[in-house]
């Protein structure tokens, strides 16, 4: 036997009594307890019912989809018959007044003309027309023969616009190719200045004088480039197996370029593959230097070494 107090009085008492004999407060009983069974099958009732009002509501929503799919397309095919009756009707029109026929075909750009005059076709109709393929027929043949009285009217002065613009086309490019050849041709920059600067050393007066020609003649090809020059190849060669060539171009004037070590895959070496000695180059190429030792020859010799950026065939 257990004693425990009274929750009102305090008193002790049995723990098996069923109410306190001093003041008669009720005893709570250990069995009055809920039973737990109940509130676990209340909660799986609740989740089926949220389950079920989810299946419902998304088979709904997807019956709901499918009917405004089956409308919009429903809308889409009237509107298509409707666009075809009005074109329906207005071929009836066109077969009943041929004159509108003329009118749309004067209304023509000259472009479009010729290409319907060529195919013998402007009006067609889709399988929903509710005009006949005979109707049809005759509204292309009064098209066609609308469309070939103007475009005998129109073709010889759209022939001779179209010569005149494709002459003066030919002109521009036999001008642009005139003008891409001077420029290959003409005297490159530094070769010229290179030509002044040796003239300087030469009337120098002292050694003095001659280094700081010497020296300004070294900087200004460091500075300098070549841009889509004419010059010819003179030779190529290569080590054995060809895993470096050297190419050898001729400017004319006694200006040379050579460019050693150009190793095989490279764009220059690839480019120099296609050339035999003696044949036209168009040529670039930077990092300009004296192909000489000794300083008169570095300035007063037009050789250079050049790091070749492009070879390319002259035009013919």
């Amino acid at each position: 036997m257990t004693m425990i107090k009274c929750s009102k009085c305090l008193e002790n008492i049995n723990d098996k009594a069923d109410a306190c004999p001093k003041c008669g407060n009720p005893m709570k009983q250990k069995g009055n307890n809920p039973p737990v069974e109940g509130s676990k099958s209340l909660m799986l009732k609740v989740y089926a019912i949220g389950f079920f009002m989810i299946l419902v509501g998304t088979i709904l929503f997807l019956i709901q989809q499918d009917k405004e799919a089956t409308e919009r397309a429903e809308r889409v095919k009237i509107k298509a018959l409707e666009k075809q009756k009005t074109f329906d009707d207005y071929g009836k029109r066109l077969i009943s007044d041929p004159r509108k026929i003329i009118n749309v075909v004067e209304s023509m750009p000259p472009t479009e003309l010729e290409q319907r005059v060529r195919d013998e076709k402007y009006y067609t109709v889709n399988k929903n027309s509710s005009l006949s393929p005979d109707t049809v027929k005759k509204i292309n043949t009064l098209y066609t023969a609308a469309g070939k009285a103007r475009w005998a009217i129109l073709e010889p002065k759209i022939l001779a616009e179209r010569k005149r613009k494709a002459l003066e086309e030919a002109k521009r490019l036999v001008k642009e190719a005139k003008e891409k050849i001077r420029a290959q041709t003409t005297p490159i920059d530094f070769v010229t200045k290179s030509k002044a600067m040796c003239q300087k050393y030469e009337e120098a007066k002292n050694e003095i004088q001659k280094s700081n020609v010497f020296n300004n003649h070294k900087s200004m090809l460091r500075s300098s480039a070549v841009q889509n020059k004419r010059g010819r190849i003179d030779n190529i060669k290569t080590d054995q197996g060809g895993s470096e060539a050297s190419i050898h171009i001729d400017f004319g004037a006694n200006v040379n370029f050579v460019n050693f070590d150009v190793k095989n895959g490279a764009r220059v070496y690839n480019q120099a593959s296609n050339f035999a000695s003696g044949e036209c180059v168009i040529f670039s190429g930077h990092r300009i230097r004296a192909n000489s030792l000794f300083e008169r020859s570095q300035v007063c010799d037009f050789d250079y070494y050049i790091t070749l950026t492009n070879l390319l065939p002259c035009p013919k």
